[in-house]
């Protein structure tokens, strides 16, 4: 027999071994070989399990289904959840958790049958079923029975879970019967009182016992601490492990339990875990979702500084923001500030300053900072695209400007009115223009309106920009190029810069009046001193306490003798050119003629200034801006009386007077005879009278110059605009009474709108006329344009780049004719207002594009303000990305109070993986 053969399959050697006793050792080994390397036929058939288990897997189920919901609505609500402090003391939980539990009431038949199926041994059958149902109930109303608690095979998600329930206390008139349940113990009935949820301690005072749970499905007391934190002694105490209900010696077991070490010692257990652990408002969390709930929080208070520091114009960075720096910036001390009363934030960046990695997530870096602004922007510009887009019909406003880095930068505003028949004007791009030709300007329009997916070609019904040759040329400006792609872009020369055209044209209008303004010029810069300006507050301080002015012209007439103080005190000093030059300018100051044009030209200015002013208004349309323009037309032509001019130099004399000047009246001037030639028949009258000349060739002239600077500057107008005309209070009122229109009223309009039917227009403008004073008796003034409040706009916006001053909003009073006519912006509301728009739909678009025509491109120079207040010299390195959403922000104000700042933080997280797996709840 070989080697092999001497083997058994068991590893045993023959050796010795008989051939009998070898052969029945080798059958029989292999015969149990065979039978451990089969399979039992029972494990191919699901095995029953005991209704324990059953109970048990039951109980796990509904934890997992409470615990998932609980997930899903932290994640959606988790903003309103956030607690004030840090952490929540989880007595508290417990405490609110007892009160729950308390107020529950459980059937009597559940009681009953539970007391009696307190085992699971005899229940087999279709009982199994019934008891189960039996379970599930109790389970609701007692979600904290500690008979019902699993103590193996759990998570931890849901071990935390059963520990945030706390002890079952029911209160016995919370029980059917307002009792609990009794048995015959001895020789009497018996039960659980609730007393024993208290302890009585050696002064007097009552502790509740955290510790003791009650099951109202077996009636049994529990130690809730041994069975889920107890040790594997504790754990088998009958108190953890089944409960007890002998209540003839229930005192006694008490007390001897809650002072056994290995009670105490899980007493320890459970009080570390909680204060080890994170709870909001009563719900403890999933690790990362807690920390996500973290994080969004902190970045929630970081957006709202932004937002802060952007719409007060407030630089963000500092020059060292390391730990050790005393001042981190305007950003960072503002957290900083606001960490003393947040205890999240503060606890945030009390873990940076301890961090020893530097590549932590802070939320605080410039990148992240840049990006969070960038998407403030965004948000912004997403609404005011969304509002164009449903207004389907909008004008631009262009212009540009150099910023203090020597940048062109290209400022893009957009005009339209809004679901409720409100003008808006809305700043959407600022851009570099690197080519500042008509047609470099073109092509970065193009590229905006392609980027923001705005409809130029179609929905584009006017444009406003300066007279530059660059935006207004007749073969290759912008306008030129726009209204070649489409030719119902109307252009509207800016009224505002027109205006200021005109008053150009008055300064220099003849020889006083350019003297005059040199003078002021003169004036001025020789008053920037330092020590001159000084003296010259000591004077006005003495003279005029409480007196401040905003214009150049404004100080002179009102400080006038501070400035005389001023001058003459500067002539005697012994600096040559110092005193040279502040005599040279008392005496220019100081004669008849200067105070005269002062006179002649405050009394233009207080007729212009206004109208000035109420062009700068966002919500005037262009019909009422002509209006205004014809006012103030008619009201300079009412000057031009020798009444008028007579006034001006009495008011003269008496402001020399009052001041005490060596003059008070116009000096007599010297005849110049002009020599006749010998083909002249005449001579010309020569007026000796200083009176007249004054009058003939200073204030007729004046008044001359610009009423026709008016009149040749503002008449520019075409077909659509003459149409537009009778949508006018006038017209409107011509047609009420009944006079007849032209016959080819509104034919110009169907190239403007094409959307517009002339033949219906011309019905609903007929109709409409005819009940118009029905219709003005009903608008609500608080809800039309109002000149007060527009001019409140202009003087709270006019000086916001003068960070040096604080400038009073004055009240002007003015003749410019703001009767009780309606405008037709006040006609729009009324149609959107009283739902007239299905009535009149043609005249409701009619007046829409009316009110989207620009009057001026001013909302182009305040966005300019404040590019001035943001790229400061010491910001002059800015990234245009992060200074365009800048002064989004800081230019509507009013939208960054409807940003959602849970959108702001959702589209942060999708910025970078490490975002999204902070920011974003699982």
């Amino acid at each position: 027999m070989s080697l092999v053969e001497e083997v058994c399959v068991c590893g045993k050697m023959k050796a010795k071994m008989n051939s009998t006793n070898w052969l029945r050792h080798t059958i029989a080994c292999k015969k149990r070989k065979s039978v451990e390397s089969t399979a039992k036929l029972s494990t191919f058939f699901k095995s029953s399990r005991n209704v324990s288990d059953k109970v048990e897997t039951l109980v796990i189920e509904t934890i997992d289904s409470i615990v998932c919901e609980q997930r899903k609505s932290d994640s959606q609500n988790y903003s309103e959840s956030i607690p004030d402090d840090d952490v929540i003391d989880s007595n508290l939980v417990n405490e609110n958790l007892d009160k729950l539990c308390t107020t529950c009431v459980v059937s009597k038949d559940i009681i009953e049958v539970s007391s009696v199926s307190s085992t699971t041994e005899n229940i087999s059958g279709s009982n199994v079923e019934s008891y189960l149902n039996t379970i599930s109930t109790i389970f609701e109303s007692y979600p904290n029975d500690p008979a019902l608690i699993p103590t193996s095979n759990i998570s931890d998600e849901q071990f935390s879970f059963i520990n945030s329930l706390g002890p079952c206390q029911p209160l016995q008139s919370s029980l059917p019967g307002k009792q609990f349940l009794k048995r015959m113990q001895g020789e009497r009935l018996r039960s659980f009182h609730d007393e024993h949820y208290f302890k009585k301690l050696q002064y007097g005072s009552l502790v509740k016992r955290m510790w003791m749970s009650y099951s109202p499905s077996v009636d049994k007391v529990y130690c809730i601490a041994c069975k889920l934190f107890g040790t594997s002694t504790a754990k088998k105490n009958p108190l953890a492990k089944d409960g007890i209900n002998d209540w003839k010696h229930i005192s006694r077991r008490i007390l001897c339990h809650e002072t056994s070490s290995d009670h105490l010692q899980a007493v320890l257990r459970k009080s570390m875990y909680n204060s080890n652990q994170r709870v909001d408002v009563g719900l403890i969390l999933e690790s990362s979702n807690a920390y996500v709930a973290e994080n969004r929080e902190v970045v929630k208070i970081i957006f709202e500084t932004i937002i802060y520091l952007a719409r007060q114009n407030i630089p963000f960075r500092g020059h060292d923001e390391s730990l050790t720096s005393l001042n981190k910036g305007n950003f960072l001390e503002m957290l900083k500030l606001l960490s003393k009363h947040h205890a999240l934030l503060s606890c945030h960046l009390r873990k940076i300053e301890d961090s020893k990695n530097h590549n932590r997530l802070t939320f605080l870096s410039n990148v992240s900072q840049n990006t969070m602004i960038c998407i403030l922007g965004e948000l912004i510009r997403s609404k005011i695209l969304k509002s164009v887009k449903s207004a389907q019909v909008f004008s631009i406003m262009i212009d540009t400007t150099t910023d203090i880095s020597n940048l062109e930068q290209f400022s893009l505003v957009l005009r339209f009115v809004n679901d409720q028949g409100m003008v808006e004007e809305r700043l959407v791009a600022l851009k570099i223009a690197t080519d500042s030709t008509g047609k470099g300007m073109f092509n970065l329009f193009c590229d905006i309106c392609e980027k923001y997916g705005l409809d130029w070609k179609n929905q584009l019904c006017a444009q406003s920009y300066d007279g530059a040759a660059v935006m207004q040329g007749q073969y290759s400006g912008l306008r030129t190029l726009i209204q070649e792609h489409n030719p119902r872009a109307v252009y509207i020369w800016c009224f505002a810069h027109t205006l200021n055209l005109t008053i150009v044209d008055t300064c220099d209008s003849c020889t006083e009046t350019r003297n005059f303004f040199g003078y002021i010029q003169s004036l001025k810069e020789f008053m920037a001193a330092r020590k001159r300006t000084a003296l010259f507050m000591e004077h006005q301080k003495t003279l005029y306490p409480h007196e401040r002015a905003q214009v150049v012209i404004e100080v002179v007439f009102e400080k006038y003798k501070a400035i005389l103080n001023t001058l003459e005190d500067l002539s005697n000093i012994s600096d040559r050119s110092t005193g040279s030059l502040a005599t040279t300018l008392f005496k220019n100051i100081t004669s008849f003629s200067f105070v005269s044009i002062m006179f002649l030209t405050k009394t233009i200015f207080e007729i212009t200034t206004p109208l000035s002013k109420y062009l700068q208004s966002p919500a005037i349309d262009f019909m009422q801006a002509l209006v205004m323009v014809d006012s103030v037309k008619q009201q300079l032509t009412n000057l031009r009386t020798t009444e008028g001019a007579h006034e001006v130099l009495q008011n003269a004399k008496q402001f020399a007077i009052d001041n005490e000047l060596d003059e008070t009246q116009l000096p007599e001037i010297r005849l110049r005879k002009r020599k006749r030639m010998f083909d002249e028949i005449s001579e010309d009258e020569i007026i000796s009278n200083p009176v007249d000349n004054f009058k003939s060739k200073v204030y007729f002239l004046v008044i001359d110059k610009i009423i026709m600077s008016i009149t040749t500057r503002f008449e520019k107008s075409n077909d659509i605009l003459k149409d537009l005309s009778f949508l006018t209070h006038d017209r409107l009122m011509n047609a009420n009474q009944g006079k007849p229109c032209p016959d080819d009223m509104f034919n110009s309009l169907k190239i403007w709108i094409p959307q517009i039917n002339q033949d219906a227009l011309r019905i609903e403008y007929t109709v409409f006329s005819k009940s118009f004073l029905e219709f003005q008796s009903q608008i609500n003034p608080d809800k039309v344009h109002n000149y007060t409040d527009d001019i409140n706009f202009i003087n709270n916006n006019e000086y916001e780049d003068d960070s040096d001053e604080n400038h009073e909003n004055e009240s002007q009073d003015t003749n410019i004719n703001r009767s009780k006519k309606t405008t037709p912006l006040q006609l729009l509301q009324l149609l959107n207002s009283f739902d007239l728009i299905t009535a009149f739909p043609n005249l409701y678009l009619l007046y829409k594009h009316l009110c989207t025509i620009p009057t001026t491109s001013v909302s182009c120079e305040r966005s300019f303000s404040k590019l001035k207040l943001i790229k400061t010299r010491l910001r002059s390195t800015m990234a245009q990305s992060r200074l365009e959403s800048l002064i989004l922000i800081s230019c509507e104000k009013d939208l960054t109070n409807s940003i959602n700042i849970d959108e702001a933080i959702d589209k942060l997280a999708l910025t970078s993986d490490l975002m999204k797996k902070s920011l974003l709840f699982k």
